[in-house]
């Protein structure tokens, strides 16, 4: 069995939580997702506001669980920066190991038109663990802190999100550019987890505006963050 899961970053867009497999129409760029009991009976998920400015999303079937816990800081006024911490868990709740593919797709529109650019890099062991997206002075930053992905891929969208989005299984391309455009942005790690056992890492994001702080917080609280998850049966 080959069990993929993303997490769908795209500024303005509402969040959802659905899984998908063989019985369930696949999702169109944009849509909502079905109601967790057409998509996902018997399984737990949900959006928990844990702060003021922390928030968990999870997901959990009896056989394996994700969570997904976000962190917002702001600045001093005037700094025009932001900072959003990000710590991903992962869970096999079976007793066999756990074959468990984890995409995140990034979608942002920095200073509202579509002009972006992105660029991905990797760490001294060859694992991408860092993605810059660029509009004129806008500058967004993301780096994974302990754990890099296995493969990823910048692209214009929505040709990445299409392709997590089908009835096939996705291998991101390793394209490190893209851009200017519509650029985006996914990160792939492909994982073996052990019976019974988690696999946790962790993520952050900063964003910088050339505007005061209140600028780049509401730039950040408009981030909604999407789960999708998807099992069936592999090649």
């Amino acid at each position: 069995m080959r069990r993929k899961w993303s997490v769908r970053q795209r500024q303005a867009d509402a969040p959802w939580v659905s899984e998908r497999n063989a019985a369930v129409a696949p999702l169109a760029s944009g849509a909502r997702a079905q109601s967790p009991a057409a998509a996902n009976t018997g399984a737990a998920q949900g959006i928990t506001p844990t702060s003021a400015r922390q928030s968990r999303i999870s997901y959990f079937n009896g056989s394996y669980g994700v969570s997904v816990d976000y962190r917002l800081t702001g600045f001093s006024a005037g700094s025009g920066l932001s900072h959003v911490d990000e710590v991903i868990s992962i869970t096999n709740a079976t007793a066999s190991p756990l074959e468990f593919h984890f995409f995140q797709y990034s979608d942002f529109n920095l200073g509202g038109a579509p002009g972006d650019s992105v660029r991905i890099g990797t760490d001294a062991f060859g694992r991408f663990n860092e993605a810059l997206q660029t509009n004129g002075p806008i500058r967004l930053a993301e780096s994974s802190v302990n754990l890099g992905a296995n493969r990823a891929e910048a692209n214009i969208s929505p040709l990445t999100l299409t392709s997590l989005n089908d009835a096939t299984i996705t291998v991101l391309n390793n394209s490190t550019s893209a851009g200017p455009g519509d650029a985006s942005w996914a990160f792939e790690w492909d994982l073996t987890i052990g019976a019974g056992g988690s696999v946790g890492f962790s993520k952050v994001k900063d964003v910088q505006i050339p505007e005061p702080s209140s600028a780049a917080l509401i730039l950040i609280g408009t981030l909604a963050c999407a789960i999708y998850g998807r099992q069936r049966a592999g090649r």
